[in-house]
């Protein structure tokens, strides 16, 4: 008998992955899955082999005793439903990125898990790549000289795919504070990503305590289309350059590129196996909410810096998304009317 029962809330498309990271644990079974869509629900459970089936997230909690839960939701469901699981004492949550639409949410999270002692972590996944450890280790022992610049270009949203680029820049630079972020960025359609507000294109800058600077630029003419991502970090003996799913680093003084191994683990496998070892005392996760919170802080100060048209100093005082803020109250006033999501366009 499995040791640990997970419950999975949301079963579209990501729900896949986080239902194979589980089903790779030889100490888990899926016992409980949840979908307002009938039509998901069924076709998740069927594919995994899924016994129990719910449209209700409070009722699959109250009556399945889950020990972890995966949420593969919307954006903007992220944080009610890892307060409800918090508060119904399941001991691990995995909960899809972003974190939240807002700064105000997100840190509602970390500290609801703090208060009722879940372990709370979001799934950026690079966090969990092979080759994004090889290449943090590499930064780390100086194989790139002093990190300079890190530069990424991508499409999708700040909040989606810009979130990835920010929060990678973020692990490879071994978490260290940001200290400014500046941003620009234009909304004249009244654009959506699964639910949530986003801009029609934007840039954002900023510096890390130790100087580095990261630059994302979202929805520019001719960005990659996502997932593709398109970055480069300049150190002062070498450089890295990062293209859809390979990682290539070129040392001052040595001849060729070094391409890294992305395929010594499974991602998302990894996520999970290391979110049970946290549960039972070992170290904390890479993607734990407490150090994937300042990436949202950054994306926020992003949109604060275009609201106050400054640049905005870290800490951010949690709120509501400036962005929506600025289109509320007429600053960033919609020009083409017709309310559209990016993910029902495709």
């Amino acid at each position: 008998m499995a040791k640990y029962r997970v419950g999975i809330i949301g079963c579209g498309g990501i729900s896949k992955s986080h239902c194979a990271g589980w089903q790779a644990q030889e100490s888990v079974e899926i016992v409980a899955g949840m979908d307002v869509s009938e039509e998901n629900l069924k076709a998740r459970c069927d594919e995994v082999g899924i016994p129990n089936r719910y449209t209700d997230e409070k009722e699959m909690l109250d009556k399945e005793d889950l020990d972890f839960v995966s949420i593969c939701t919307w954006t903007g469901l992220h944080a009610p439903q890892t307060i409800l699981c918090a508060e119904a004492g399941v001991k691990g949550i995995l909960c899809e990125k972003p974190m939240s639409g807002d700064l105000e949410n997100s840190k509602a999270m970390v500290d609801a898990c703090e208060k009722s002692g879940s372990k709370l972590v979001i799934a950026h996944q690079r966090r969990s790549m092979s080759d994004h450890h090889e290449l943090k280790q590499l930064i780390a022992d100086g194989a790139i000289g002093d990190p300079v610049a890190f530069e990424w270009h991508t499409a999708g949203g700040l909040l989606n795919n810009g979130s990835h680029a920010v929060d990678t820049m973020r692990f490879l630079m071994d978490n260290i504070p940001v200290v400014w972020v500046v941003g620009k960025a234009e909304r004249k359609t009244d654009r959506y990503e699964r639910g949530v507000r986003i801009e029609d294109f934007c840039m954002i800058e900023f510096c890390f305590e130790n100087g580095t600077r990261g630059l994302v630029t979202v929805d520019l003419p001719d960005e990659p289309e996502p997932p593709m991502k398109d970055a480069v970090l300049v150190g002062t003996e070498g450089m890295v350059r990062m293209w859809h799913n390979s990682i290539k680093v070129l040392r001052l003084n040595e001849a060729g590129w070094l391409e890294l191994d992305g395929k010594k683990w499974n991602p998302h496998v990894r996520q999970a196996e290391d979110l049970i070892r946290w549960v039972e005392g070992g170290p904390e996760h890479n993607g734990s909410g407490r150090r994937v919170l300042p990436t949202m802080e950054v994306l926020m100060a992003g949109f604060e810096s275009m609201r106050c048209k400054d640049i905005v100093k870290l800490p951010l005082e949690p709120g509501p998304s400036p962005l929506d803020i600025m289109v509320e109250d007429g600053t960033m006033p919609v020009e083409v009317e017709g309310k559209y999501d990016i993910r029902a366009k495709k």
